[in-house]
């Protein structure tokens, strides 16, 4: 009878501690977060509006005490105070209470664009256990599309001066249509059609104009700077456009004297361009291949030169067979060993810019350097003097071991066995790193005008041909000395530039990364550093591509050291990522994406070409390396000494209580063609910045890999 009561005693202590607990557990929470209300949201889409949009947040369950969570708006592809107003805040949940309410602001614009979003943020919980502290809120566009898509493109334009069609050319420079094989590979009835003509067809250089970014930003350029707008808009073309300006300026038609303060006689204009057959060609045979030797090496910038009376067609072989081209077309052909050197690409793709000060809007009269690859080829080992060296036309015209063809048919197709087999034979597939642009010219063909001058299949080859070019050629990146170290995880990896120009390259808008992720042998992410999202952005370009970092005029206090990522050598965290790339500073050492306000480079960390030096004959100032990369030990430096062509990325990363065994450390270089900053930093209003800013709701310029490495790891 005692042993029951002593019994009964203790169950009612137990019973009494448990009921306490429990109710402490639920009141506090400060308990499990099973005993926590959560906060569930879906992602949520609104029509475009002025009205105020009430968002009602709930909880799965009421706490008996005050719970709260802070939020804020950040910007994706929407932009604060462009597409919806700022707002941050608590939520505040009294005891009882499941649901209160975030009031949203769109902006009702003009603007015909794609469907845009933004992010809602929840953040510092109390009492509420998050599952979903980012919630996508998406503005669905309420404008029609109404900008006029361009005319269809007539490739039979015929001769226009010093140049004809690309088309005319084609009728011999084609693969045969008899069983000889000419211009096919493998050299056969069935081969793959390997012409100029065919290979140029679906490249970038055949559709320099049809670029719907370049076109935005052109336009986007002269609306901050009409005044200039005839100079901005002839110097763009001079590349792009090329023989159509330089027949406009050899015979003074189709110049325009308005804003055109640096040319007398007038400017060739984009209004021009969109109806001129010749402009919307691009660059074609007949402007490259009556490029002058002259000058080159010194001529940039557009700067090539054309003998429009002489009519020669230059060729990289020294013999030619004359009579085909005298007989059936207005040139002569001869050999030009200048075809084949870098210094015939570099008119071109050296390119300086005239600079506006952003306090006066007015000329600095110093000039910007938008790229430079020449110059940093001059600078390598692709580029001494011995049987290694490497020509543009190597890497982006690349020929064939061991093949030989005639290089051109009778008009009939069919071949001409007196003509001779040439080797060496480069195709023109001028191979490069923006597929972006390919994949916007494939989808939007109709609106662009080329529907019936090109293919899908084309343009997805061309795609093709290109990705094996970057993961062949562009870069190598490899992860050594993977190890932990009292409690840290440490990873090396090296990423080393295999080109012959910095990586990237071309116009600052391009970016290259290096993305790190540590996982268990579930496959589960215990560390990442530079994934990209599903758009290609990193989690920095919410605030670079914000509305602060990407406003022309900066406000008071701008700090900007937060609108750019920092060169590092070490880290730490899942917040920070190295990033190669360019950034442009205006006269205030202000990032800008404002290509004439650009002045200088805050930070330039493109990886080096192998041989790139400080101390050598063809260093220049104007390809030097800005910011912090300069001082890292060993960014383009092994022991100290420079031209690696590399960068070692050291990650040091607090492991304790982590797991350590069956871990995959896996390491990606990607690259993008337009970072997010570029697309925001489109600050003025047009329809082809319209037109571009609806492609790219549509299709965003996704990171490509160039290469991966993968390393196992594990203590046990």
């Amino acid at each position: 009878m005692t042993n029951y009561r002593w019994l009964h005693w203790h169950k009612l202590v137990f019973c009494l501690i448990f009921a306490l607990t429990a109710c402490s557990d639920s009141g506090s929470g400060g308990g499990g977060s099973d005993h926590l209300p959560s906060l569930t949201l879906a992602d949520q889409s609104y029509a475009e509006q002025s009205i105020p949009i009430t968002l009602n947040v709930t909880l799965s369950h009421a706490a008996d005490h005050v719970v709260s969570v802070d939020y804020a708006l950040q910007d994706g592809t929407a932009t604060v105070d462009e597409d919806y107003l700022a707002a941050s805040g608590t939520l505040t949940f009294q005891p009882g209470v499941t649901e209160v309410s975030v009031l949203l602001h769109l902006i009702d614009d003009a603007v015909e664009e794609a469907d845009e979003y933004f992010t809602l943020v929840f953040s510092n919980a109390d009492g509420i256990q998050l599952e979903t502290p980012n919630v996508k809120v998406t503005i669905m566009a309420n404008d029609t599309v109404s900008w006029s898509d361009e005319s269809e493109y007539d490739p039979h334009w015929g001769i226009q001066g010093a140049f004809a069609d690309a088309a005319s050319c084609g009728n011999c420079h084609s693969a045969a249509t008899d069983d000889s094989g000419v211009l096919r590979y493998p050299k056969q009835a069935d081969g793959e059609d390997i012409s100029p003509y065919a290979g140029w067809r679906h490249t970038a250089m055949a559709h320099s104009f049809d670029d719907p970014y370049f076109q935005a930003v052109v336009q986007d350029e002269t609306e901050h700077f009409p005044s200039l707008a005839g100079t901005i808009e002839d110097k763009c073309l001079t590349c792009h456009s090329p023989m159509a300006r330089t027949y406009a300026h050899e015979t003074g038609l189709a110049l325009d004297t308005a804003d055109c303060p640096t040319d007398e006689d007038g400017c060739y204009r984009m209004d021009s361009a969109h109806s001129d057959m010749s402009a919307r060609e691009g660059v074609s045979c007949t402007l490259c291949h009556q490029i002058s030797a002259d000058n080159l090496g010194t001529a940039f910038s557009g700067g090539y030169e054309v003998d429009a009376d002489a009519k020669v067609i230059s060729g990289p072989y020294m013999n030619p067979v004359t009579n085909p081209m005298a007989n059936n077309t207005q040139y002569t052909v001869a050999g030009g060993a200048h075809m084949q050197t870098s210094e015939v690409c570099a008119v071109c793709h050296n390119l300086k810019t005239p600079s506006v000060d952003v306090d006066t809007h007015t000329l600095t009269g110093t000039e910007f350097v938008e790229q430079a690859p020449y110059s940093e080829w001059l600078n390598s080992t692709f580029n001494e003097g011995d049987a290694a060296d490497k020509i543009c036309q190597d890497c982006h015209m690349p020929t064939i071991d061991g093949y030989q063809s005639q290089i051109a048919t009778t008009a009939s197709g069919n071949a001409n066995t007196n003509w001779p087999e040439r080797s060496d034979y480069s195709q023109h597939l001028f191979l490069g790193g923006n597929n972006y642009l390919l994949e916007l010219l494939k989808n939007y063909r109709d609106v662009l005008g080329i529907e019936d001058t090109t293919t899908v299949a084309g343009f997805e080859q061309q795609q093709s041909q290109n990705s094996s070019f970057l993961t062949d050629q562009a870069a190598q990146i490899t992860i050594a000395n993977v190890g932990l170290v009292d409690g840290e995880l440490q990873v090396d990896v090296t990423v080393t530039n295999k080109s012959g120009h910095k990586l990237p390259t071309s116009f600052p808008s391009r970016r290259a990364w290096v993305n790190l992720m540590v996982k268990n042998a579930a496959g589960d992410v215990l560390f990442a550093s530079g994934s990209p999202d599903e758009n290609g952005y990193l989690a920095e370009d919410t605030v670079h591509a914000g509305s602060s970092c990407t406003a022309v005029e900066k406000e008071e206090g701008y700090d900007s050291e937060v609108c750019y990522s920092k060169h590092l050598d070490v880290i730490t965290s899942s917040d920070e990522a190295v990033v190669y790339e360019a950034v442009m500073a205006d006269t205030r050492q202000h990032p800008t994406y404002v290509l004439l306000h650009a002045d200088s480079y805050l930070k330039d960390n493109r990886i080096p070409p192998a041989g790139f030096t400080t101390t050598g004959a063809n260093y220049s100032a104007e390809i030097a390396i800005v910011g912090d990369a300069a001082s890292d030990a060993d960014f383009n430096k092994v022991a100290g000494v420079e031209g690696s062509g590399s960068d070692t990325v050291h990650y040091r990363l607090d492991w304790t209580g982590k797991a350590t065994a069956g871990l995959q450390v896996e390491a990606i270089f990607y690259y993008q063609s337009i970072r997010p900053a570029f697309v925001t930093g489109l600050k003025q209003s047009g329809d082809k910045i319209d037109r571009f800013n609806w492609m790219y709701g549509q299709i965003k310029p996704q990171p490509v890999v160039l290469s991966a490495d993968s390393e196992s790891f594990s203590t046990e």
